[in-house]
């Protein structure tokens, strides 16, 4: 694992996140086969921490779930946690879902009021995103 905050981006072997802290942007990209653990929820929360701070400013998250086999209880939680202390300010959009990925996603947003949403394709993810004022 390797956190480089200075170029605000961190990694794993299955996992990129790069932050853009001009637009305030992550973009979540996962090796094919992943199924996203706590070691993923530590490094990704970890480096939220770290970028977003104290800040009220609105930020993104801008995943490409191709590859993502799925996730554990500990990674949904420890997320949706940290999501929901942001979710007045945090925008979450999901592209390349598997139709029960996508149906447990929009359990998420139901369940937890968070403005997120699944696509089809990068796109559509990303003009969503700037219709909420995120220069994606």
């Amino acid at each position: 694992m390797t956190t480089a905050a200075k170029t605000h981006t961190v990694a794993c072997d299955s996992m990129q996140v790069p932050w853009d802290p001009q637009v305030r942007i992550v973009t979540l990209r996962y090796c094919p086969g992943t199924t996203l653990t706590n070691v993923h929820s530590s490094l990704l929360l970890g480096a939220l921490r770290d970028w977003v701070g104290s800040s009220v400013e609105p930020f993104a998250l801008l995943a490409d779930a191709t590859g993502v086999r799925g996730a554990d209880a500990e990674y949904r939680s420890l997320t949706a946690r940290f999501f929901k202390k942001h979710k007045d300010q945090l925008f979450i959009a999901v592209f390349n879902l598997g139709s029960l990925a996508r149906l447990l996603l929009e359990m998420l947003r139901v369940g937890s009021g968070l403005q997120v949403r699944a696509f089809g394709d990068e796109a559509h993810a990303r003009a969503w995103l700037r219709e909420k004022g995120v220069a994606a």
